[in-house]
């Protein structure tokens, strides 16, 4: 179990602040899905193949690990024969799945702390050029450049103009603390 756990670790990305509370995001199950996948995409036949599983119980174990991004669904392209490609996710957005929708209380309390002070700076990392691309491009009075790399969310960044045009707009004002992530995923 000992080399599983490694081997899912390096391959997924977690961190290692997560690795003592990997029981409440991830299953052994999940974890053998990761490795068999790699970096690579595949259909659910092949999955099935991979794992040596029959193909409906493949598709159970795909669909659970696509409900908490585990794994990642890629749309089919090449006409109605065509069938979805899985693709193992990133450590990033298990995490966030688990802290909103998951087993977060289940982790304690300090490591809660530390893994959300992570999170953050590691999202700040990733989008600050963007935004400061932002910023500039408004300082200057310019348009919104186009931004070279990740561009910040829609709801997770929005600068000072923005939010006084929101609120000089809106007829009442409430903070919803309720944040619901990809609508489109079937929860």
């Amino acid at each position: 179990m000992t080399r599983l756990i490694d081997d899912f670790c390096e391959a997924f990305g977690v961190w290692d602040e997560a690795r003592p509370y990997l029981g409440p995001m991830v299953d052994e199950e999940e974890m053998r899905l990761v490795l068999a996948l790699g970096q690579e995409s595949y259909a659910a036949e092949d999955v099935a193949a991979r794992l040596g599983l029959d193909l409906e119980a493949a598709a159970a174990l795909l669909a659970r690990a696509y409900s908490h991004h585990v794994v990642d669904r890629e749309a089919p392209g090449g006409g109605a024969e065509a069938q979805a490609l899985y693709k193992a996710s990133r450590f990033e957005r298990l995490l966030d799945y688990v802290a909103k929708h998951g087993r977060w209380s289940e982790v304690p309390e300090e490591a809660r702390r530390v893994l959300d002070r992570r999170f953050l700076a590691e999202f700040v990392e990733q989008h600050r050029p963007a935004v400061e691309a932002m910023v500039r491009a408004c300082r200057a009075g310019d348009p919104e450049p186009e931004i070279e790399g990740r561009r910040p969310p829609n709801d997770a960044v929005l600068l000072v103009h923005e939010v006084e045009e929101m609120i000089d707009a809106a007829a009442h004002v409430a903070l919803s603390l309720i944040h619901i992530s990809e609508p489109t995923r079937p929860y």
